[in-house]
């Protein structure tokens, strides 16, 4: 990092976290990823065996301990690396494992995240094959986030038998590539002392210790025997890169009536990032369908077994398109629907090969790790009564830190409606905000605050126990919205007060701030943010828009834990506010919700044959 860049990210540090009598703006921070859990796992020193491989597409949010020691600060994430090799990066950086920085001096400088293998047996490994380990890996600087300095490093250590760690890369005049738009593969021989059954590899980021900065990505990691030194990038794998688009445009979801009242300009072909790691070109198909998330039917086709030739990686990064869905397969008499994009790929892909033997006609598999793991992804859509960006997943917070701000995202109605109460999902970054003053409000325009405020109410923040969960506010008053409205929050402090914010869904162009008299569009933070307008069923001209009447009483509602039936129902099911199911059983016509924390729940319930839909006030 150069002067004048240490000179810039401190001012950016010191204004946007420490001395808010500055000036304040749109901030982004990595979210609590371990929810204040620093313990370590026992599993961190049971050894494992060859091989070891992780593209990180099945992991959530840290790295699977299956391969990884726990609690080291790696973030595993889809939307921050650039055309990645498989979908999923790890990402090491100057937030720890509970999103607070290493050291209070912005300027400070020295170790920062490392991703750490668990013990390796390499006794194991025969010695007429010890000249053919090899580990691989990909890596990236800055990414979508902050690009390291020459003086910044990441490097590669493996564990001798005394325990110390020996620098393996990059050695001494050994270039690091500077590529900002493609990952760069390493290969690296294991040899001599390293055979031993405790034996670790490690990566160790350097790089300011003060937050989201000299940011390094990390993808398709693979130690195993039988490998050189020359392999490139010939992997027998195809993969999806990055999380689908939403077929809402340009919503993750809509409140169900109003969808209906105008579908088809509100649909819009999904795409999903592909790439192919096998040197040679290869024949694919794929196929994106359209299925009912609950009931697993098929809904709509949006493309069958489409198929094209893929260039091998980096040239076979491509987007892969479906059609645009048919709103008339939509059931509108649902009361709401939950649906599922899935795209998936006929590769040829199977399970990674171990040898090779009889002159070639026969092959041995290693069953522990199934090359068709990145072969599938699915995103989710939501016709309710509510309005999203996001995914419901969030990677980072975003917010002010100014005293009297105001932070709004702004929405677009497509008919007239009424808004019941606004979904936050609100972040501890650093401190427990969780009973701090707010004002909420809903405006039709960004003028002065008299003319433009449609309601309001005074609340506290609510941070919700899961990561991604949602906190309702309720409003008091009829609000009615016709178009374009806002929706967002006024604080009481210099704190940073952070909302979620979903990296996979970029509309940032949404949000807008106000920390010095006037609104600014946001043109630095890219994401979604976690806020969401909640509609009623009644419409302003007056139509109502009927349920099916519910042919079972359930009771009480609020209820502290306890819901019960006067009649059995076929099927439950229970979603919490971001259309998440959570799983429950039914006992004696009664289920139990002590288990889950204080907020507002979906329960479903299928009665001879037909869904009926509840909201269940949890109270503690």
């Amino acid at each position: 990092m150069t002067i004048n860049q240490a000179i810039i990210s401190y001012i950016f540090v010191v204004c946007s976290a420490y001395s808010a009598e500055l000036f304040g703006q749109l901030i982004e921070f990595p979210v609590n990823r371990l929810q204040n859990v620093h313990f370590r796992l026992k599993t961190d020193t049971i050894p494992i065996t060859l091989p070891v491989w992780d593209d990180f597409s099945t992991s959530v949010t840290t790295p699977d301990t299956a391969y990884w020691v726990s609690n080291t600060g790696v973030f595993i994430s889809p939307g921050i690396g650039r055309k990645p090799p498989t979908l999923n990066v790890a990402t090491l950086d100057g937030w720890d494992a509970a999103g607070k920085h290493y050291s209070q001096d912005p300027l400070a400088t020295g170790k920062t995240d490392s991703l750490v293998s668990r013990p390796i047996d390499l006794t194991l490994v025969p010695v007429s094959l010890r000249n053919t380990v090899f580990l691989s890996f990909f890596y990236q600087k800055g990414g979508l986030g902050d690009f390291p300095g020459d003086a910044d490093s990441l490097i590669l250590q493996f564990r001798k038998p005394d325990g110390e760690w020996e620098t393996v890369w990059p050695l001494p005049g050994e270039p690091v590539s500077d590529l900002t738009d493609l990952f760069t593969q390493k290969i690296i021989q294991v040899t001599g002392e390293f055979f031993w059954d405790q034996f670790q590899f490690k990566f160790q980021a350097h790089g300011r210790q003060s937050g989201p900065f000299d940011v390094w990505h990390l993808d398709y990691i693979y130690l195993d025997k039988r490998r050189s030194s020359n392999i490139g990038t010939n992997y027998l794998d195809r993969a999806f890169t990055s999380v689908p688009t939403s077929i809402l445009k340009p919503y993750t979801a809509i409140p169900k009536v109003h969808f209906f009242s105008d579908a088809m300009n509100h649909l819009d072909s999904s795409s999903v990032g592909f790439t192919n790691l096998e040197s040679q070109v290869q024949p694919i198909e794929y196929s994106a369908i359209i299925y009912d998330a609950f009931t697993g039917n098929p809904v709509d086709s949006l493309v069958v077994d489409s198929a094209f030739l893929a260039l091998r990686y980096p040239f076979g990064n491509r987007t892969l398109f479906a059609g645009v869905p048919d709103p008339d397969k939509f059931d509108e008499t649902e009361d709401f629907l939950y649906l599922e994009t899935r795209f998936y790929m006929d590769t040829g892909d199977t399970f990674l090969i171990d040898s090779i033997f009889n002159n070639g006609q026969d092959t041995a598999f290693v069953r522990s790790v199934d090359l068709r793991v990145n072969d599938t992804i699915r995103v989710f859509t939501v016709l309710d009564d509510y309005y999203a960006y996001d995914d419901g997943t969030a990677e980072f917070g975003a917010g002010i830190n100014q005293i009297n701000g105001r932070l709004v995202c702004r929405f677009v109605s497509i008919r007239p409606g009424i808004i019941e109460s606004i979904d936050i999902n609100f972040q501890n970054i650093g401190k427990i905000f969780a009973g701090t003053p707010i004002e909420l409000f809903v405006l039709k325009d960004l003028k002065d605050l008299e003319s433009s405020l449609l309601g309001s109410v005074t609340g506290s923040v609510q941070v919700a126990d899961s990561l991604d969960g949602f906190v309702t506010y309720e409003f008091g008053k009829t609000i009615i919205v016709m178009d374009t409205f806002y929706i967002g929050f006024s604080q009481t402090s210099n704190d940073f007060l952070a909302v979620g914010l979903d990296k996979n869904n970029d509309n940032s162009d949404k949000i807008f701030f106000n920390v010095a008299g006037e609104w600014v569009q946001n043109t630095e933070v890219k994401g979604s943010l976690m806020m969401r307008p909640r509609f009623t069923v009644e419409i302003v001209n007056g139509i109502n828009i009927t349920k099916t009447h519910p042919e079972i009483r359930v009771y009480p509602n609020p209820t502290t834990g306890t819901i019960r039936f006067d009649k059995i129902p076929q099927v439950i099911r229970l979603l919490d506010l971001s259309g998440k199911l959570i799983n429950i059983g039914i006992k004696d016509k009664m289920i139990d919700l002590t288990p889950l924390p204080p907020s507002v729940y979906i329960l479903l319930i299928q009665y001879q044959n037909k869904w009926e839909q509840h909201k269940i006030i949890l109270t503690k």
